[in-house]
């Protein structure tokens, strides 16, 4: 199976988990996506994973953390279930998050209040690595998780320590960011 690392790809064994957890950051705003892929039990929803993930962020936060809208909305990759919430803080702050497809991908966005809307664009965008001819909207580039590729915004660092299991076996890649280090863009 094809997986990105960073803007570098290759071809990792079908039969390990990605148990990568990719953090996408702006540095100057502090804002972030994470993606990660869930081993989830067998016949659990997309819906129940989002009220799982709600019901553990309430119990963290307790009554500052609000929920404001749940839905279910498709994407070109699957059907997604999807949370936005506020976190009344010294900093408020939105949180916004998605379970996608099979596996299923987790993503979570942390920022502020137009958070809902990068989450919508990130899901409206995702596709499996195979369709090269998704061109990122302006002020987005391309970035990946796995073989799902997505735009996110142009200003968000990307990954680089990767981690894929099964069983007893564990393989870590860390690549080191050059000067050249970046997503890839409508014109590369």
């Amino acid at each position: 199976m094809i997986h990105h690392f960073g803007p570098l790809r290759g071809e990792i064994d079908g039969s390990l988990h990605d148990d990568t957890t990719y953090w996408f950051a702006d540095e100057r705003s502090g804002d972030r996506l994470t993606l990660t892929y869930e081993r989830t039990p067998e016949g659990v929803a997309l819906g129940g994973l989002v009220a799982a993930k709600l019901e553990g962020l309430s119990a963290v936060y307790g009554p500052a953390f609000e929920v404001v809208a749940l839905e279910d909305v498709g994407t070109r990759v699957g059907p997604a279930a999807c949370a936005s919430a506020r976190l009344v803080a010294a900093v408020p702050t939105t949180v916004c998050l998605a379970y996608v497809g099979r596996e299923p991908l987790y993503l979570q966005f942390s920022g502020d209040e137009s958070t809902p809307s990068l989450l919508r664009h990130v899901l409206d965008s995702l596709s499996y690595d195979d369709d090269s001819n998704m061109i990122p909207a302006p002020g987005f580039v391309r970035g990946a998780a796995g073989a799902l590729a997505f735009d996110m915004p142009s200003s968000y660092s990307m990954p680089d320590t990767f981690r894929f299991s099964r069983e007893s076996i564990v393989l870590e890649c860390a690549i080191q960011k050059g000067r050249d280090w970046r997503a890839p863009t409508a014109s590369s």
